[in-house]
């Protein structure tokens, strides 16, 4: 979806001569343009030092979180236990809790132009991708990683794919988890823009207002594999990559995609699981720094 000029911009920002200039020119904008922290409004930065904190702690041990997202496809990566009636879901890997800190990071990021925050969301990103590769390895001389790409109209709105960008930072600065590659096969279909039903004051396409059912209606059939792509995934070991895991219904779509080109869909990992999957209900949403920090 994104156009090689973008990758190439991205990685030419990455130059540590154009992070000084930009580092000024920031520093300047700021005396122009006062920022304020996205969850509790000190100046100066887009997350304060407090928040940050906070929010590297909420994201800083992930976890399995599909035992309660009930659109996800069944596994058919070598379930380890295989529940009663008889159905292993897919698995997914959650960096942290959408709730409180981590909710107003990545809405801030996806939605509100904040692309600043791509650094402590690709360091939650990386730590998830790390523990959930450890459930995937084999002999594959490389584990395919599958962003769930934004609609054209997201696209469009906001400049950039939020997860495509994040990714790219993470293999910019050496973070994804040895034997990984990054790989975009995935296009809507047309069928996709005329089905989407959502709920009212939704902000760029955010499905989170809609229940089981209407999330499920809303992706159904909506994504393929590129023609171009289909060989490049067949028989190769994939993990969908995505923001939220919330019932499961967009990465059981990806899955479906995927599968159908051939793809071994190994497990997904999402950068905050929704309260109450899986283990994700054990986890402080908001944890407190303790005195003195």
């Amino acid at each position: 979806m994104e156009n090689s000029w973008l990758r190439r911009l991205d990685f030419w920002a990455a130059a540590s001569s154009v992070r000084h200039v930009t580092g000024a020119i920031r520093g300047f904008g700021l005396l122009l343009f006062p920022t304020e922290c996205v969850v509790c409004g000190a100046l100066d930065a887009s997350l304060c030092y407090r928040c940050s904190i906070i929010f590297r702690r909420a994201t800083v041990r992930p976890f399995r979180a599909e035992s309660e997202a009930a659109s996800l496809p069944e596994s058919e990566w070598s379930p380890r236990l295989v529940p009663a009636d008889g159905f292993e879901p897919l698995a997914v890997t959650s960096a942290g809790v959408y709730g409180d800190v981590v909710s107003q990071v990545l809405l801030a990021y996806k939605n509100g132009g904040h692309t600043d925050l791509a650094s402590p969301l690709l360091s939650a990103l990386a730590g998830a991708l790390h523990r959930g590769i450890q459930d995937y390895r084999t002999k594959e001389t490389s584990i395919l990683l599958i962003p769930v790409p934004s609609r054209g109209k997201s696209f469009r709105r906001r400049g950039y794919d939020p997860i495509g960008l994040l990714l790219r930072r993470t293999h910019r600065w050496r973070l994804l988890p040895a034997g990984t590659a990054i790989a975009s096969p995935l296009r809507y279909t047309m069928r996709s823009a005329m089905q989407q039903v959502l709920p009212r004051g939704s902000i760029g396409g955010n499905q989170l207002g809609l229940g089981k059912r209407k999330r499920a209606t809303n992706v159904r059939g909506t994504m393929r594999v590129k023609a171009s792509r289909q060989a490049a995934i067949s028989g190769r070991v994939c993990v969908v990559v995505d923001d939220v895991l919330t019932t499961g219904s967009t990465i059981a779509e990806v899955t479906r995609a995927l599968r159908d080109a051939g793809g071994l869909v190994a497990g997904a990992v999402v950068i905050a699981a929704a309260a109450g999957t899986g283990r994700s209900n054990q986890h402080q949403a908001n944890p407190q720094l303790p005195r003195g920090e």
